[in-house]
C-alpha cells in the first residue's frame, strides 16, 4: 500500500485554518477555565472533574 496522497490536505483538512481558528478561540477558552477543569489548553479533548456536582 502506497502512502502517496495520504496527507491532511488530501483528506480535506486545512491545518493552517485550524490553527487560525484555535488562535481566535484561545481567549474565550481561557476565560471558561474553572478549578474543575483538568489539563492545559491545547489538548485534543477536555477533562472535567464532576465529583463536586454530587
Amino acid at each position: 500500500m502506497s502512502s502517496d496522497g495520504l496527507t491532511y490536505a488530501a483528506a480535506g483538512v486545512d491545518v493552517e485554518a485550524g490553527e487560525h481558528a484555535v488562535a481566535l478561540m484561545r481567549a474565550s477558552i481561557a476565560a471558561a477555565q474553572r478549578p474543575e477543569t483538568a489539563g492545559a489548553f491545547g489538548g485534543f479533548s477536555g477533562l472535567f472533574d464532576a465529583s463536586a456536582l454530587r
